[in-house]
């Protein structure tokens, strides 16, 4: 199992043949993020809040590639 976040989920997904592109807006500082369903019972994130405030710096957003699952997203960014 690999874990990607931000930086490292996009060249993951990129890597995986995902879309990697400029997102409409950048998001930079404390944001909260919520689990997905699949998130909240991976054994990845065992142990995590389900909803935490993290520090975010990026403008890009990608697609989930095929055979990845969706753990985490935010209110500005889905992925």
């Amino acid at each position: 199992r690999v874990l990607g976040i931000c930086l490292g989920a996009q060249l993951i997904a990129a890597s995986l043949g995902a879309k990697v592109a400029p997102h409409r807006h950048k998001e930079i500082g404390w944001f909260p993020v919520a689990m997905t369903d699949a998130g909240v019972t991976h054994p990845l994130l065992a142990g995590f809040n389900p909803a935490m405030t993290v520090f975010h710096w990026h403008g890009d957003r990608f697609e989930i590639p095929a055979g990845a699952t969706h753990l985490m997203s935010s209110a500005a960014c889905d992925n």
